[in-house]
């Protein structure tokens, strides 16, 4: 094992098999002004190595725009670490008494530190691929916390002033300090060698799931 060193194909030679585990990198979109100093990825927001400011737009919808939105809504909120935060942020009563447990008076007050607008070029519904059991939880905190959900976008291009776009023709631009793009990901593969077995998102990014990447392996495995 060889750790804090990136392989180079020529010592990869001596190998008679050769696995890329390699998984995904974050894609890229052609948008005009990609490259501006307030376009952040999603790994550097959510690792610490960049700091949202106070206007944010979300280029993406899918379940990664989901987590950098809830991310920045809810760093600074204990309520899924503290029982009675966890209580009082959704109107749950201490008292037996109350029917449903449900306290009507105790309204969770919003906690966002910053303005969130998710863009979209797709038509169909936000949260439309979030799981059916936690999906309404998560679009239903970011409708109490104010964010701001466009689909059918057009991009148009990014700078200084935010992110300018149309939707339906209409032309405008939106603020942004923090342009996260969260715009799906592409297979990460290193080497150009076809004899190389790929498994996991390092093979496809469709379907991308770890119980599909430990299946891959293990079949890989009891084939070689």
């Amino acid at each position: 094992m060889v750790l804090n060193h990136a392989a180079g194909e020529a010592e990869l030679a001596r190998f008679d098999e050769v696995v890329l585990a390699t998984g995904i990198e974050p894609r890229k979109p052609a948008i005009p002004g990609i490259e501006h100093k307030s376009v952040v990825g999603y790994v550097d927001l959510l690792t610490g190595r960049a700091r949202a400011g106070p206007n944010v737009v979300i280029i993406g919808a899918g379940g990664i725009g989901f987590d950098v939105a809830l991310y920045l809504l809810e760093k600074s909120s204990r309520s899924t670490l503290d029982a009675a935060e966890f209580n009082a942020h959704w109107g749950i009563s201490q008292d037996k008494s109350v029917p449903g447990g449900l306290d009507s008076a105790a309204t969770a007050k919003p906690h966002a530190e910053c303005e969130i607008t998710m863009l979209k070029r797709s038509q169909t519904p936000f949260g439309a691929t979030l799981g059916r059991t936690t999906g309404w939880v998560h679009r239903a905190e970011l409708a109490r916390n104010g964010v701001k959900m466009l689909k059918g976008v057009e991009y148009r291009r990014i700078d200084d002033a935010g992110v300018h776009i149309a939707v339906d023709g209409k032309e405008s631009c939106i603020p942004a300090d923090t342009v996260v793009v969260c715009a799906g990901q592409e297979s990460y593969r290193p080497f150009s060698k076809k004899e190389f077995h790929q498994i996991g998102g390092a093979k496809t990014v469709g379907e991308l799931d770890a119980k599909r990447a430990m299946l891959e392996g293990a079949e890989l495995a009891a084939r070689l």
